[in-house]
């Protein structure tokens, strides 16, 4: 037992190896990917978004929530009072 542990032990790669695969490609990506900011940088210059946006994009969020339920809500009473309808029509935009 031992000794098969220590045959795969030998197998094992050192901790420190690079593969120089992944080297080239890093290197390469470093010198054509340009520089990218993260959202938690500093130096992050990303889009601001002021408060009238961002309460006109959640007025037009619930909008598309009602209209999505409605839709669904004519859907379920289509199917509830014609049981006979099939799939196609229950797919078909009202």
């Amino acid at each position: 037992m031992k000794t098969q542990w220590a045959d795969l032990n030998a197998l094992r790669v050192p901790d420190d190896y690079e593969a120089p695969e992944d080297i080239a490609a890093i290197k390469w990506a470093s010198a054509h990917m340009g520089d990218y900011k993260l959202k938690t940088s500093d130096e992050y210059l990303g889009e601001k978004i002021t408060t009238a946006k961002r309460r006109q994009r959640v007025l037009d969020l619930k909008q598309r929530v009602r209209r999505f339920s409605k839709m669904h809500s004519k859907k379920v009473i289509l199917i509830v009072h014609n049981p006979w309808i099939g799939n196609s029509r229950f797919t078909t935009k009202l």
